[in-house]
């Protein structure tokens, strides 16, 4: 017992000049970032200009998310003025984001930049319990980096449903799988988070029983959803509407595979792909296996940077 610990205690330390590494990356990707809001401050915003196009941008998606405040809860997936449509979170997103509707822009948009590099900082040093492979550790810091360099420029919520996610599986090992799945169900403001149970089956994390565990208070959550069908509608018809409604059949639905690839979404991924790897036990299968989903997740970032140029310049 106690040489397991003295092991395991050395593994870590091996790997926390990378994992420090990440958290100045972030640190500094956060000063870099912040840089371009202040710059919005006392620069001309001109649209013909490619630098203040980018600073345009900045913050953009923080901005919306307060937007789609605006019409209240019930009204929430209804599209404000100058939008073609609402939210697209599950209702409950609309009780962890009211603070930052409710301050003024300017103070909610800084605590939520520091809320992120806490996250961040306490993932990172929280990842070895998870993993103290080189290879998935790394994987995890490299994809996790890009995800939030996307996340910090644009202020969307990926953060959060890492970090849920995480201290979700964490609770898992220590058996508290109440918290586990109730942190789990936070996590699903983002529809897509809902696969993360079937992937602690897959790779035998919990049994097909303990998913009661998960689906339970996910199904408590989404009630509303069945007294007022309307109210769901709603949602599903804003997933379905696109900003590009006006290009071809093809691109729209280029489109709607951008949206489900974007660079931010693999933070989820990455995660998801480690707790696949550290179930398989033969190394050559698991390098084998690390190599694909290495490539997987290369492609997806090139597949997303070759939609954006199309989106960029194709002729509506």
């Amino acid at each position: 017992m106690v040489e397991s610990k003295i092991m395991e205690k050395i593994t870590v330390n091996e790997e926390k000049p990378l994992l420090w590494l990440y958290i100045i990356v972030i640190i500094l990707i956060t000063i870099v970032v912040t840089s371009f809001r202040v710059a919005t401050y006392i620069i001309p915003l001109d649209p013909a200009n490619i630098f203040t196009t980018a600073l345009i941008g900045k913050d953009m998606d923080f901005k919306i998310l307060r937007t789609w405040m605006d019409n209240g809860l019930h009204g929430m997936y209804i599209p404000p003025p100058g939008y073609i449509f609402g939210h697209f979170y599950l209702y409950h997103w609309y009780f962890i984001f009211f603070p930052f509707y409710y301050l003024p822009f300017d103070i909610s948009v800084y605590i939520w930049d520091a809320l992120r590099l806490i996250a961040v900082f306490y993932m990172a040093i929280n990842i070895y319990k998870i993993t103290t492979d080189k290879k998935e550790i790394l994987l995890f810091v490299v994809f996790s980096a890009i995800g939030i360099a996307v996340d910090t420029f644009y202020n969307n919520s990926n953060w959060l449903i890492q970090l849920l996610l995480l201290e979700s599986y964490l609770q898992l090992k220590k058996e508290r799988k109440i918290l586990s799945g109730l942190l789990f169900t936070i996590a699903t403001f983002k529809i897509i988070v809902i696969v993360f149970p079937f992937i602690l089956i897959i790779t035998k994390k919990i049994k097909i029983k303990e998913l009661l565990y998960y689906i339970t208070p996910f199904f408590i959550l989404i009630i509303p959803y069945f007294i007022n069908p309307p109210f769901f509608w709603q949602m599903v018809g804003n997933w379905t509407v696109t900003e590009v409604g006006q290009y071809n059949i093809v691109l729209r639905f280029l489109y709607t595979i951008l949206k489900v690839f974007e660079p931010a979404q693999l933070m989820f991924v990455s995660f998801c792909i480690i707790i696949l790897l550290i179930n398989i036990k033969d190394e050559l299968w698991k390098n084998r296996a690390f190599y694909a989903a290495l490539v997987f997740l290369i492609t997806i970032f090139v597949f997303y940077l070759v939609l954006m140029a199309v989106f960029t310049r194709a002729p509506p």
